[in-house]
């Protein structure tokens, strides 16, 4: 993602289970860009395996951002389609120091929570949605 957000773009950082429950909603947030953390993608890989519809779009997801993004993903996020906003791969940061206190390494919702948290220091809280 630029480091300089157009005004009315909003940038979702994505948990596991938005695409668990529809591996196509990167397509639905129109002009938006996507942040989807790492951690989301190692969560992701645990569920690729079974017959349930989670781990078909588990499967599915990972291989449509695998067919976007080639190997850009880590550089700056690519472009999701005409008129769409970027998607991006969120690479994991220590716990801020606010966080710290509260939260644990070995659970992967306070990953996604500290990566949220490290979007929105860079880009804005009131740009940034989880």
């Amino acid at each position: 993602m630029a480091a300089a957000v157009k005004k009315n773009r909003k940038i979702f950082v994505l948990d596991t289970n938005v695409l668990l429950h529809d591996y196509k909603s990167i397509h639905n947030f129109e002009e938006h860009d996507i942040s989807v953390p790492i951690t989301v993608l190692e969560e992701l890989d645990r569920f690729k395996k079974g017959k349930d519809i989670i781990n078909c779009n588990s499967r599915e997801f990972i291989r449509s951002l695998d067919n976007l993004t080639g190997d850009n993903i880590f550089n700056g996020g690519v472009s999701i389609g005409p008129d769409k906003g970027k998607v991006s791969v969120y690479l994991e940061r220590g716990f801020h120091d606010k966080l710290k206190p509260n939260f644990s390494s070995d659970k992967a919702d306070h990953k996604i929570l500290n990566a949220a948290f490290h979007v929105a220091l860079e880009y804005s809280f009131q740009n940034v949605f989880l």
